[in-house]
C-alpha cells in the first residue's frame, strides 16, 4: 500500500462533507491539514531527534492503518508511524502482539523470514526483526537522495523499492544492518513494485505500467510499458498484470512480451482504486471510500464487479489476501477482515479497529484522552510516557474534534453530536453520561465551574449547564461574526478563537445572557486560543502565534506574531508556548518577552498537529493520522541570531536642513543593545551618534553614505547603509492656510459642514469625507513647483485604537463651492454625480483608485498628536502649471468600515494645529518657452458599433506645461472640438473608420495635434473553440510527451510543471477584427486542499511546437528549446520576458471554486489572426514554481463540461 498523492486526495475527498457547513475556519483546518501529506517532499523526513535542542522523542501511540502485510498467524500493519504486529490465529478477535516505531507514517510492508521490510516515505527502506514479535526491533535503514519510499518487495538478497520520482531503487538486504545501493532505473512516479521471474512491474502515477528486466539488480533496464491514467498498484499472473488504476478502476495488460504490452480488459470500480491483490479468478481491490471491491477476473478481456464489501466508517487503502480472508487496511477505522470464502458475498469476519484521526489531546494524571475523530475518545496509559498503552475507548456518534476533561468526566466537543459527556471513572469502561446537541458543529470546548463553553463553528459560543452531568442544559449563548474554533476562559470573559474574525471577547458575568465585550481581528484564521495573564495566546493559521493585550478586554490590541507553517492550537506552559502545527508537529516559542516572541526548539512529527498538551517534562502531540506523539521536553533554550541593521530608505535634502534617521526597523530575536551611526563614510569618523533614531545637518552640498550599526546582547553586529543626497538651498518655502476646509458626512447627507474645528475620514456610524481649498492665484504657470506637503494634525481618537486601519488618501475633486457642499450636492442646485463626491486620480480616471498622495494609520496603533504629511507634488504642480483648475484637495479614506479618525480644521482656535500646504518652488520668469508641445493620442483602436472607447492624452508632453486638451473624434463632421481633459470617452454609432484629432495648447499658447485611427465594426459575435492540442511540459519527465492525461498542471510540487495549448484559428481573416478573447481553465487540483506558495498563472507566446514530440527538453522532432522547460515571448516581443499577455493568481491560502477561470488573451489572438505572428498557441506556467502546485481540466478529461476553451468575439 502506498500513502501517497491519490490515495489522500480521496481520504481529503471523503472527508470534505466535514467542511461544507463549518464556513472557513472549519475548511481552512481540513484542507491545510492534507497539503504537506500529499508532497513527498514535506513529510517527516528527519530521524527521531529534535533538530532544535531541548525535544527529544519518546514515544508513539495509535494513528490510522494504511497498509498491511501477513505472514502465518500474524498481520503486519503500519499504523501512523508504527509497525504493529497481529494476532489473527482467531480472526474474530485479533490482539497486539507488539509494535515498533519508525521515523515517517508507513506507506507498505512486505514480509520475508524473520524480518519485514518497510516502506516508509522520506525515511526510505527500513529493516525489522520480527523473530520476536513481541519485541520487534529495527536492525537497519536505507534512504536515497531524493524521492519517498511507496512500495517494497523482496527476492533473495534484494529488496525492490518503488520510490516515488526516483522511480525504482535495487537495495542490497544481505546484511540487513549494513544495507546498501545496488541499483536504480528512473520512472516518472513509482508507486508500486512486484516481482516476476526477471521482471519487475512498476505501478507508475503518471506513465502507467512500466515493466523492468531486473536479471541483472544492480543495472535494471527497461523492457516495456503501458500508459493508464493513474496507476496506483500493481500485481501479476501468468501471462497479466492487473493495475489498480485512480480514474480507471481495474486495468489488465497482457505482458506476454514484456517488451510490448497491450491492453486486454478492464473494469470501472465504484469509487478510486488505490491497491490490488489477486486470488484465484478474482482480483481484490481496495477502493478507497467505497470499501473492497472484488472483482471476478476468470476472462481477463471482460472482468466483472463480483461484490463490494464496505466498512461503516473509512477509506480502505490496501489489502492482504490469505486463506479465505481478504485483510483491508481501513484508515482511521483500522483493520478489516473479510470472510472471501463465497468471493461474490463477501462477510465481516473482525476488526481491529485501535485507530483514528487525533484531533485534540487532553492530560489528567496518568492518562492522555484523545480526542479520536470518528472512533470517539480513546484513554491512552501514560503512566510510563516511553510505553502508552490503551486504556479504554469510547465510540461517539459524531466526530470527536476536541476535549476536556475535570474530575470523573471527559466533555467532548462531537462536531454535529454537539456535546458529549462520558463517565471516565472506570478507564477500561468509559460510558455515556449525558449529551447536549448544540445549533452548530463543535469544534472545540472547556471548562469552568459549572459550565462547559463550547466553540460551535458557526452557531458562535454556547455555554452548557453540566451541573447535573446526566441531564446538561443550555445555559446562554453568543453567536459571533466568525467560526467559532476555540475558546478559554480566565474570570468573567470567554475568549474566542473565531476563525477568520479572531479574537472575540465574550462577557460571561451573566451565563445566561453572554455579551459582545470586544474583538480584535488577526490577519490568519484563528483556530486556537489560550490565554495568561493579560494575554491571549492566539493560534492564527498560517500567520502563526499573535499575541493580544486583553488587559482591557474592551480594547484588545496587538502586542506581536511569530510565524510558524499553520498553527493549529496552542498551549502556555511558564515562559514558553507550545503550539500545535499543521505542517512543522510542534513548535516551541519563549514568550517571556512578549513583545518579542523567540523560537526555543521544535520537533517535525510524522503526522499533522492538530493539538497539543503539556504535563511536566513531557508534551503531547495529536498528530492527526499519526495518532499521539509524546516529547521530552528539558532545558529549554533558544538560539541567538545575528541581528539585521535597517537604516531606512534613501534620504535627500538641501544644505541646512535637518535629516532625520530612524533605525526602529532593525530586529533581533534577543534585542538590540546598542545604535550607532556614521553620517559620512569618508571622514573617518565611524559614529558620530547613537540612539535609535539621530538628527545630521549637511553644510556641504555632495553625496553621502551613512552607515547604521546595530549591536545585539551578545556582542553580535550588524551594518546598513543610506545615500544621502545634499544639494544647495535654492528656491522659495512659503506655508498656505485653507481659504476653505467642508466636511462631507454621509448621514448629514444635505449638511453644509463649513465651521467645525475638525475635519474626518472612514467610518464609525456615518463615512466621512472632506475637501480642503488653498489659495495658489500668487503662481504663475511658469512657475516650477519642487515640493508641495499637505500636512494634517492629529484631533481624534485621541488614545483609542481602531478594528480597521485607515489609509487616508488624497485625489482632485470636480469643481464645489464652500457655501453649499454637501454629501449629496457639489454647488447650489448641482448635485454631485455620485453622492458623496466626484473625484479624479493622478492618472486622471473619474472615481478612480490611484491616490495622488496616501498616510496607513494603523488600527492597532494611537498616532501621536502631531502633523501628519502628504506630498501632494504632482498635484499642486497640475494646478500651478494650468493643467487644471485648482479645486483643491478630496481626502477619504481608502475603506470606510471601522476606521474613523479626524484632524484640527482651519476653524479651530490653536493656530498651530490648523491644515496647512507647504510649497517649495522657484521662480520660472527667466526661463523662454521656445519648444512647441508634443501631442500624444495614444494607438489606434478597433470597436464594435454601441460600446464606449476610451482616449488617453496623458503621454503628451510640455517643457512648461500643459493647460488644456481638445479631441475632435470624427473630423469629417465638421465638429472640432467635441471633448476636453486628459481622458475622454465617446461611443460610435455607425460603423466605420474614423480619425481621430486630440489638439494639446500649452503655457505659452502653443499648440501640437495628433491622430489616431478608430475602426468601428457591426455588433461582434462570440465563437467557442476547443484545443487541438495540449501537452504537459515536465521537468522530472523531461523526454516524455504528454498529450493524453486528464489535466494540464502549473507550478512546483516535486517537478517544475508548464504547458502548451493550440486552438485552431485559421477561419479568421487578417482583415478580422477581434474585440475580446479569453482562455478558460476549469480547476481540478488541490481538490480539498490549500498550497504553501501563491500561484500566479501565466500566459506568454510560445515559439513553434509539435504536439507529436513536444516535452520538457525538446520542442520538435530531434529539435530541443534553447531553454529546457521551454521558450516564450512576453506581451512586449521580448524572449524569455517576464510581461505576460494574462495572468490569474490563485492565493495559496484559499481554496478556488470547481468553475472556469478566465485569462483575458485578446492582444495576443488579435497578433495571430492579424497574421503578426504565426499562431503557435499559448504557454502556460506559473511566475514562480515552488510549493505551489495545481492544476486544470485537459482537452482529454471525460466531461466536456470542463475542458479548456477559448471564447472570441469578433
Amino acid at each position: 500500500m502506498k500513502i501517497k498523492l491519490n490515495t489522500l486526495v480521496h481520504l481529503c475527498t471523503l472527508l470534505l462533507f466535514m467542511i461544507t457547513a463549518s464556513g472557513i475556519g472549519s475548511a481552512a483546518e481540513l484542507q491545510v491539514d492534507f497539503v504537506s501529506q500529499f508532497n513527498e517532499n514535506t513529510n517527516n523526513d528527519t530521524v527521531i531527534t529534535n533538530a532544535l535542542e531541548g525535544e527529544d522523542f519518546t514515544s508513539h501511540y495509535g494513528g490510522s492503518v494504511f497498509c498491511v502485510a501477513v505472514s502465518g498467524n500474524y498481520a503486519y500493519l503500519g499504523q501512523g508511524q508504527d509497525l504493529v504486529i497481529v494476532d489473527i490465529t482467531n480472526v474474530a478477535n485479533p490482539s497486539q502482539v507488539g509494535r515498533v516505531t519508525t521515523t515517517a507514517v508507513i506507506n507498505d510492508i512486505a514480509v520475508s523470514g524473520n524480518y519485514a521490510y518497510l516502506a516508509d516515505g522520506n525515511s526510505g527502506l527500513v529493516v525489522v526483526d520480527i523473530s520476536n514479535r513481541a519485541a520487534p526491533a529495527i536492525r537497519g535503514t536505507y534512504a536515497y537522495s531524493s524521492g519517498a519510499a511507496y512500495d517494497v518487495a523482496v527476492s533473495g538478497s534484494n529488496a525492490y523499492v518503488a520510490y516515488g520520482t526516483s522511480g525504482l531503487i535495487v537495495v542490497d538486504i544481505t546484511k540487513p544492518t549494513a544495507l546498501t545501493f545496488k541499483g536504480r532505473l528512473d520512472t516518472t512516479n513509482a508507486q508500486s513494485v512486484v516481482l516476476s521471474g526477471n521482471y519487475a512491474y512498476i505501478a507508475d502515477d503518471t506513465s502507467g505500467l512500466v515493466v523492468m528486466d531486473v536479471t541483472t539488480p544492480a543495472s535494471p533496464k527497461l523492457a516495456g510499458s503501458y500508459d493508464t491514467v493513474k496507476a496506483t498498484g500493481v500485481a501479476v499472473s501468468g501471462s497479466y498484470a492487473y493495475i489498480s488504476d485512480d480514474t480507471n478502476g481495474l486495468v489488465i495488460v497482457n505482458i506476454k512480451n514484456p517488451a510490448a504490452p497491450t491492453y486486454t480488459g478492464r473494469a470501472d470500480t465504484p469509487g478510486k482504486a488505490l491497491s490490488v491483490v489477486l486470488s484465484g479468478s478474482y482480483a481484490y481491490v481496495a477502493d478507497d471510500a467505497s470499501g473492497l471491491a472484488i472483482m471476478n477476473i476468470a476472462n481477463p478481456a471482460s472482468p466483472v464487479s463480483a461484490a463490494t464489501y464496505t466498512a461503516t466508517e473509512g477509506v480502505a487503502y490496501d489489502v492482504f489476501v490469505a486463506g479465505n480472508y481478504a485483510y483491508t487496511a481501513y484508515g482511521r477505522s483500522g483493520l478489516a477482515i473479510v470472510n472471501i470464502s463465497t468471493p461474490s458475498a463477501p462477510a465481516h469476519a473482525g476488526v481491529y479497529d485501535v485507530s483514528g484521526y487525533a484531533s485534540g489531546v487532553a492530560i489528567s494524571g496518568n492518562y492522555a484522552y484523545l480526542a479520536y475523530g470518528y472512533m470517539g475518545l480513546t484513554i491512552v496509559d501514560i503512566s510510563n510516557p516511553a510505553s502508552p498503552k490503551r486504556a479504554g475507548s469510547y465510540i461517539t456518534q459524531g466526530y470527536a474534534r476536541d476535549l476536556a476533561v475535570s474530575g470523573n468526566y471527559a466533555y467532548i466537543a462531537d462536531d454535529t453530536y454537539g456535546l458529549v459527556i462520558v463517565d471516565v471513572t472506570n478507564k477500561a469502561s468509559p460510558a455515556l453520561k449525558g449529551s447536549y446537541n448544540t445549533a452548530g458543529r463543535a469544534w472545540g470546548v472547556t471548562i469552568s465551574g459549572n459550565y462547559a463553553y463550547v466553540a460551535d463553528g458557526a452557531g458562535g459560543l454556547v455555554i452548557v449547564d453540566i451541573t447535573n452531568p446526566a441531564v446538561p442544559t443550555l445555559k446562554g449563548s453568543y453567536d459571533t461574526a466568525g467560526n467559532a474554533e476555540n475558546v478559554a476562559i480566565a474570570g468573567n470573559y470567554a475568549y474566542v478563537a473565531d476563525g477568520d474574525n479572531g479574537l472575540v471577547v465574550i462577557d460571561i458575568t451573566n451565563p445566561a445572557a453572554p455579551t459582545l465585550r470586544g474583538s480584535y481581528n488577526t490577519a490568519g484564521q484563528a483556530y486556537g486560543i489560550v490565554v495568561s495573564g493579560n494575554y491571549a495566546y492566539v493560534a492564527d493559521g498560517n500567520n502563526g502565534l499573535v499575541i493580544i493585550n486583553i488587559s482591557d478586554p474592551a480594547k484588545p490590541t496587538l502586542v506581536s506574531s511569530y510565524v510558524t507553517k499553520f498553527a493549529q492550537n496552542v498551549v502556555k506552559s511558564g515562559n514558553y508556548v507550545y503550539i500545535a502545527d499543521d505542517t512543522s508537529g510542534l513548535v516551541l516559542l519563549d514568550v517571556s518577552n512578549v513583545a518579542t516572541p523567540t523560537l526555543a526548539g521544535g520537533y517535525n512529527t510524522a503526522g499533522h498537529g492538530y493539538s497539543v498538551a503539556v504535563s511536566g517534562n513531557y508534551v503531547y502531540v495529536a498528530d492527526f493520522e499519526n495518532g499521539l506523539v509524546i516529547l521530552h521536553v528539558e532545558n529549554t533554550s533558544s538560539t541567538d541570531n545575528p541581528p539585521v541593521a535597517n537604516a531606512g530608505p534613501d534620504q535627500s535634502t538641501t544644505i541646512g536642513s535637518a535629516v532625520n534617521f530612524d533605525a526602529s526597523l532593525s530586529t533581533d530575536d534577543k534585542g538590540i543593545a546598542m545604535y550607532s551611526w556614521d553620517f559620512d563614510a569618508s571622514n573617518g569618523i565611524t559614529s558620530e551618534a547613537t540612539g535609535k533614531t539621530a538628527i545630521k545637518t549637511y553644510t556641504v552640498a555632495g553625496n553621502y553614505i551613512v552607515t547604521l550599526t546595530v549591536t545585539d546582547s551578545n556582542g553580535q553586529k550588524a551594518t546598513d547603509t543610506v545615500n544621502v543626497v545634499a544639494t544647495s538651498s535654492t528656491g522659495n518655502t512659503v506655508s498656505y492656510t485653507p481659504t476653505y476646509d467642508n466636511r462631507l458626512r454621509e448621514l448629514s447627507p444635505t449638511s453644509v459642514l463649513s465651521t467645525t474645528t475638525y475635519v474626518d475620514v472612514g467610518k464609525s456610524t456615518s463615512t466621512c469625507r472632506d475637501l480642503i481649498l488653498f489659495d495658489l492665484s500668487g503662481y504663475k504657470t511658469t512657475d516650477t513647483i519642487s515640493k508641495a506637503t499637505l500636512s494634517l494634525h492629529w484631533y481624534y481618537p485621541a488614545s483609542a485604537t481602531r478594528t480597521s486601519d485607515t489609509i487616508v488618501e488624497v485625489y482632485r475633486p470636480v469643481e464645489w463651492d464652500p457655501k453649499y457642499v454637501t454629501w449629496n450636492s457639489r454647488m447650489s442646485g448641482v448635485s454631485w454625480s455620485n453622492a458623496g463626491g466626484n473625484w479624479y486620480d493622478k492618472n486622471g480616471a473619474s472615481q478612480g483608485s490611484a491616490p495622488y498622495a496616501s498616510l496607513t494609520f494603523a488600527g492597532s496603533k494611537v498616532p501621536d498628536n502631531k502633523y501628519y504629511d502628504f506630498d501632494v507634488t504632482q498635484l499642486v504642480q497640475e494646478y500651478v502649471s494650468g493643467k487644471y483648475t485648482n479645486t483643491g484637495f478630496f481626502i477619504k479614506a481608502k475603506s470606510e468600515s471601522g476606521n474613523y479618525i479626524a484632524f484640527y480644521s482651519s476653524e479651530y482656535s490653536n493656530t498651530a494645529v490648523r491644515p496647512k500646504l507647504t510649497i517649495t518652488s522657484a521662480s520660472g520668469s527667466t526661463s523662454t518657452d521656445t519648444a512647441p508641445p508634443v501631442a500624444n493620442a495614444g494607438a489606434d483602436k478597433t470597436a464594435t458599433t454601441g460600446s464606449v472607447v476610451t482616449f488617453d492624452g496623458s503621454a503628451s508632453t510640455d517643457d512648461k506645461g500643459i493647460v488644456s486638451y481638445s479631441w475632435d473624434f470624427d473630423v469629417s463632421n465638421g465638429i472640432t472640438s467635441e471633448a476636453s481633459g486628459v481622458t475622454a470617452t465617446h461611443t460610435y454609432a455607425s460603423p466605420g473608420t474614423y480619425t481621430v484629432t486630440l489638439t494639446v495648447t500649452d503655457t505659452a499658447g502653443k499648440k501640437a495635434t495628433d491622430t489616431l485611427k478608430v475602426v468601428v465594426s457591426g455588433s461582434a459575435t462570440a465563437v467557442t473553440y476547443s484545443p487541438v492540442y495540449d501537452n504537459r511540459l515536465r521537468e522530472l519527465s523531461p523526454t516524455s510527451v504528454l498529450y493524453t492525461t486528464t489535466y494540464l498542471d502549473v507550478g512546483k510540487s516535486t517537478s517544475g510543471c508548464r504547458d502548451v495549448l493550440l486552438f485552431d484559428l485559421s477561419s479568421y481573416k487578417t482583415t478580422d477584427t477581434i474585440s475580446k478573447a479569453t482562455l478558460s481553465l476549469y480547476w481540478y487540483y488541490p481538490a480539498g486542499v490549500t498550497r504553501t506558495s501563491n500561484t500566479v498563472v501565466e500566459v506568454y507566446r510560445p515559439i513553434e511546437w509539435d504536439p507529436k514530440y513536444v516535452s520538457w527538453n525538446n520542442r520538435a522532432s530531434g529539435t530541443p528549446w534553447t531553454n529546457a522547460g521551454g521558450n516564450w515571448y512576453d506581451k512586449n516581443g521580448v524572449a524569455q520576458g517576464t510581461t505576460p499577455y494574462a495572468s490569474v493568481t490563485f492565493p495559496a491560502s484559499a481554496l478556488p471554486d470547481n468553475k472556469y477561470y478566465d485569462f483575458d488573451v485578446t492582444q495576443l489572438v488579435q497578433e495571430y489572426v492579424s497574421g503578426k505572428y504565426k499562431n503557435t498557441g499559448f504557454f502556460l506556467k506559473a511566475r514562480t514554481e515552488s510549493g505551489n502546485y495545481i492544476a486544470f481540466y485537459s482537452a482529454d478529461a471525460t466531461n466536456a463540461a470542463v475542458r479548456p476553451k477559448l471564447t472570441i468575439t469578433s
